[in-house]
């Protein structure tokens, strides 16, 4: 890659592959907005599209991975580094619970 001249980095061998871990905590707090009230759920999805130029949102993306899969990864980062960084959105945990989808939730 650095031939190709792609600058690379070298990540040590860490719970929770960066781009999965990356993409929990960005679905995370996507999943607190909607709890609190802040956005619905197309609102977080569409400005993450449009505004950051994402190829889905980050709930449609929960999705598609996995409910469980998210807060599994979560729960495990969370018991690795202690601490709130890695807590698991109320969010998640209810649909989880429930068995449910982001989009498959009533969408507010």
């Amino acid at each position: 890659m650095q031939a190709a001249g792609y600058a690379v980095s070298q990540l040590r061998d860490v719970p929770g592959i960066a781009v999965m871990r990356t993409v929990a905590m960005l679905i995370n707090e996507a999943a607190d907005a909607v709890n609190q009230g802040v956005a619905t759920v197309a609102d977080v999805d569409t400005a993450m599209r449009k505004g950051v130029n994402y190829p889905r949102g980050p709930l449609a993306w929960a999705d598609e991975l996995g409910i469980e899969t998210i807060q599994k990864v979560l729960t495990n980062l969370a018991v690795h580094y202690s601490g709130d960084r890695y807590r698991v959105s109320p969010r998640i945990r209810h649909l989880v619970w429930s068995g449910d989808t982001f989009w498959g939730a009533s969408v507010v």
